[in-house]
């Protein structure tokens, strides 16, 4: 699952949070699940709400900075 995230609201945040509690019971079941966390190298609260939920959850992240999504 690959996820570019330039702004998150408490809406957007609620459901990227559901998408990834749906995706834990096809990890669990052995099905390859991994989420590309892809932030712009500047925005701190992006990266830091990717860390957060790499550590909350059973899924593998990968925590990706790019220049820019542009």
């Amino acid at each position: 699952v690959n996820v570019k995230i330039s702004y998150l609201n408490s809406g957007s945040h609620s459901y990227i949070s559901e998408l990834f509690k749906k995706l834990v019971p096809l990890h669990e079941g052995g099905k390859e699940v991994l989420v590309n966390w892809y932030f712009e190298n500047d925005d701190r609260e992006i990266e830091e709400i990717g860390k957060a939920c790499s550590e909350t959850s059973p899924i593998p992240f990968n925590l990706i900075p790019m220049e820019s999504f542009s």
